[in-house]
């Protein structure tokens, strides 16, 4: 039996050269049409099938051709202007400006409505909108109250120098100028902005604006806000002519705390920096001793430090924080106590304890009180050993403040009932220490040693002493130590080192009696400020935080230094009794902030804070 043969067909590598039986039977026919064509002199297949073939074989490589052809007729698009930014504002913004002017006065329009484009924009001081826009053409409209609509038909480009537009508005009302200054130092306020007649208008860098209000009143109220300074309310004249009552002062924005006696009583009173919106804070309780009570102002004027007799028979020490006005207590008791300012917001002090005999141990204690956290430390304590009829004790003979740090000499004493020596008294060395507020760290910074103790016959000894100490210049203390034999010894105190038999130290307390200064220190440390007198007049100076590269603010022979608000304004006093402010620079007179209570108190060379001077 004869076995078939079987053919294998081999199909071709591209897919696309295979054909049915059907499809090759209608070649066929196409075949012999194209060929009849040919013979009656065409010479070209049929137009249907020439565009089925090219469809068939444009879909045959379709992942190809539709990108290819979406590509080809996006670039058609973008080529034509008018569809290209129509097409790219969909997704990409251009950034344009637009500037607002009066068509009359070509004063720039500030806080106009601007709309194109799909952004919304608001004209600044200098009559300027920024945004972005979405690319093409459409619609630039601008809106102000009391000015007539204004459109034009814009285009948004790729080009940013394209995209600056000008726009001037017809006012339908009265053009009135304004200027707003700063009360204390004269000078113009940039972007105050005054709201009247349900309208508003932003100064520029001159300190002036263009106001369009109704003319069918003479006058308007007018509100006129900026940050950091106090809103202010006025009245202004309804006229196209630059007038006097259109110039407003605005005053920084700020409390001036201080101690005042016109109500017979010692209140805590607080005012703006022009005196307006008096207000007592801590009214008076009649108890007050007025030789005694005291307000201390942080650098900041965050905090206060009050000591007061408010009731009883002695004086509590009080906290008082601005940002509330609430009062709190940071001492009590029975004791003295002397302020020594403050450090930041670490408020120093010492306090001598009246129930303690001078043969007990803590009879004076140095504090530190961080307003802060509200937590009081002792840091350190005196000590003293016997009985009421022979005894040794501790004495702190000063306190200093210079920047973060507390500086302080103590030495030892004997008390006797019958003259006898006092040899313990060589085991009992004088110290220079120092305390730093910031690492809440203390040290002995010198020691003065005892000698001979055991050969002094007396009832009372005090081998060495120091009983003068100045803040000379900033950072730097002057003091003299006494030792036996009358011995002097003139130290100075400087960047946590002490130096003996110093020239500049002798020389100010051996030669002829002179006033030195008092450095307040602004509230960054940057600066100081002080006064001096100068054939006869009191003179102001501001220097950097050495009291260097001074530069003279003003010659004011009745004024003297009171501290600083910010590093922008100087606080001075006149007859001890009113305050004033002026500028920095000098560049203005002082002007009156109030009347205020001073007591007979004065920190020497404190310059941690003010109220004190």
């Amino acid at each position: 039996m004869a076995k078939s043969k079987t053919h294998d067909t081999k199909l071709p590598e591209d897919s696309d050269a295979f054909v049915t039986p059907e499809e090759a039977a209608q070649n066929d026919v196409a075949s012999e049409s194209g060929a009849e064509d040919k013979k009656a002199g065409t010479g070209q297949p049929k137009d249907g099938n020439k565009f089925k073939q090219f469809f068939t074989a444009y879909w045959a490589k379709k992942k190809w051709t539709i990108p290819v052809t979406i590509l080809g007729l996006a670039l058609l698009l973008l080529a034509i202007p008018l569809t290209r930014y129509a097409i790219l504002g969909l997704f990409i913004k251009g950034d344009v400006t637009i500037t607002v002017v009066d068509s009359k006065t070509n004063a720039p329009v500030s806080s106009a409505m601007v709309t194109v484009q799909g952004a919304s924009l608001k004209t600044d001081a200098n009559g300027k909108a920024a945004g972005q826009a979405n690319l093409g053409s459409g619609t630039l409209r601008v809106i102000k109250q009391y000015y007539t609509t204004a459109e034009q038909s814009v285009t948004v480009t790729l080009s940013h120098s394209k995209n600056d537009f000008k726009v001037s508005l017809v006012a339908t009302g009265r053009q009135v100028p304004v200027t707003v200054t700063n009360k204390i130092t004269g000078k113009p306020l940039a972007g105050a902005v005054l709201v009247a007649a349900n309208t508003e208008a932003k100064t520029d860098k001159n300190g002036k604006a263009l106001m369009v209000l109704p003319t069918t009143v003479a006058t308007q109220k007018v509100k006129i806000t900026l940050n950091g300074y106090n809103t202010s309310e006025a009245t202004i004249t309804v006229t196209d002519s630059v007038v006097p009552a259109n110039t407003f002062a605005m005053v920084p924005a700020g409390k001036i705390y201080f101690l005042s006696n016109q109500t017979g009583k010692i209140d805590v009173v607080k005012a703006n920096l022009d005196g307006s919106d008096r207000q007592v804070v801590l009214a008076g309780t009649g108890r007050e001793d007025p030789n005694s009570t005291s307000l201390l102002a942080s650098k900041d004027w965050k905090y206060l430090a009050l000591l007061s007799r408010r009731a009883g028979e002695n004086a509590t020490l009080y906290l008082i924080d601005t940002s509330t006005d609430k009062q709190t207590t940071i001492d009590e008791g029975n004791g003295t106590f002397n302020l020594v300012g403050w450090s930041g917001n670490t408020f120093a002090y010492y306090v001598g304890r009246n129930d303690k005999q001078p043969w007990e141990a803590k009879q004076t204690a140095v504090k530190v009180f961080n307003a802060s956290t509200q937590k009081l430390s002792t840091i350190y304590e005196t000590d003293a050993s016997g009985d009421a009829n022979n005894y040794l004790t501790e004495n702190m003979y000063w306190i200093q403040q210079v920047g973060s740090k507390l500086v302080w000499f103590t030495a030892w004493s004997t008390h006797h009932q019958y003259a006898i020596n006092s040899p313990e008294l060589n085991e009992k060395p004088a110290q220079v220490l120092e305390y730093d507020v910031n690492k809440a760290s203390k040290k002995v910074l010198k020691s003065y040693a005892v000698t001979g103790a055991e050969q002094n016959y007396s009832y009372y000894f005090a081998p060495i002493t120091s009983y003068s100490s100045v803040v000379y210049a900033p950072g730097e203390i002057y003091f003299n130590v006494s030792g036996p034999g009358d011995k002097q010894t003139y130290s100075e105190y400087e960047n946590g080192a002490v130096e003996d038999n110093n020239a500049e130290a002798k020389s100010y307390f051996t030669g002829a009696a002179r006033e030195y200064p008092t450095y307040l220190e602004s509230p960054s440390g940057n600066q100081t400020f002080w006064s001096d007198q100068r054939d006869g007049k009191n003179v102001l100076f501001v220097g950097n935080a050495e009291g260097k590269e001074t530069k003279q603010v003003a010659t004011l022979s009745e004024y003297a230094q009171y501290g600083w608000y910010t590093d922008s304004y100087l606080l001075v006093s006149k007859s001890q009794s009113e305050l004033y402010i002026l500028p920095v620079e000098g560049s203005a007179s002082p002007q009156k902030i109030t009347d205020y209570y001073k007591p007979p108190i004065s920190y020497r060379g404190y310059g941690g804070g003010y109220g004190g001077y």
